[in-house]
């Protein structure tokens, strides 16, 4: 069995809505698939029932940040296991193929190529793994992680020495080559936000549009549209999530 999930580590509201929304978005791509929300301890009743109006909600704790993704490899009930962040915005070109044809890559470990193939460090907002009790126990006793950038990265690039790239189009904000995003199934935050707040309305509070894309105008209007179609129907079906959008 394969499974979708994510991870909950900002208890917040707000993020809870973020998270909610990607769920809403996966629910209709394929809504047969599992989704799983690895959720932090301290989230209140309210913003619980926010997640687990799309996800399956499991409470988990960990001893650092550098090592909040251990628990993905944890999820032995699956045979496979995409991981997307929270804040990943899903483009209509992801159907139900499209994830069908991810799940069905050969066996090993995919994420998203930072540059050359054989570079070790890679995004680990998107990432296709299979659980296992061996690399969670080893990825938990990491010290002193990879020279890897990043946080969480340093950490499982100690373990996962080698990885595929995982066959998706992602555009990331620092790196968007000026395609059309049509072209693209996944838009990676990637740090171009400087808030959940901001990830949440597509805006960035200081700029008034997205912090990674302000010199890209041919960009903005897209992913500016998307995101609020994505929050207003969060907004329309949970009323926790009826903010109001940064000014």
């Amino acid at each position: 069995m394969y499974a979708i999930a994510t991870l909950m580590h900002n208890v917040t509201t707000v993020w809870a809505c973020v998270v909610a929304g990607l769920g809403s978005q996966l629910a209709a791509v394929d809504p047969a698939i599992p989704r799983v929300a690895l959720v932090q301890g301290g989230l209140t009743e309210a913003q619980t029932a926010v997640v687990g109006a799309y996800w399956n909600v499991s409470r988990y704790d960990f001893s650092d940040w550098s090592h909040r993704k251990d628990a993905l490899w944890s999820l032995t009930q699956y045979e496979r296991v995409l991981y997307i962040d929270g804040d990943v915005l899903v483009l209509p070109r992801f159907d139900r193929r499209k994830v069908g044809r991810v799940f069905r890559a050969p066996p090993g470990f995919y994420a998203v190529n930072f540059s050359r193939p054989d570079y070790i460090c890679f995004n680990a907002g998107i990432m296709l793994l299979e659980p296992s009790l061996d690399v969670y126990e080893r990825l938990r006793a990491v010290t002193v992680g990879s020279s890897c950038g990043g946080v969480d990265q340093k950490v499982l690039t100690a373990v996962l020495t080698r990885h595929e790239n995982i066959g998706l189009r992602v555009v990331m904000a620092s790196h968007f080559s000026g395609d059309s995003l049509a072209k693209y199934d996944m838009y990676n935050t990637y740090n171009s936000m400087r808030s959940v707040r901001d990830v949440l309305y597509g805006v960035d509070a200081v700029h008034g549009k997205p912090h990674g894309v302000r010199k890209r105008p041919e960009m903005l209007g897209h992913v500016d549209r998307l995101y609020q179609e994505r929050n207003d129907r969060i907004a329309a079906s949970l009323p926790a999530c009826r903010l109001r959008p940064v000014t």
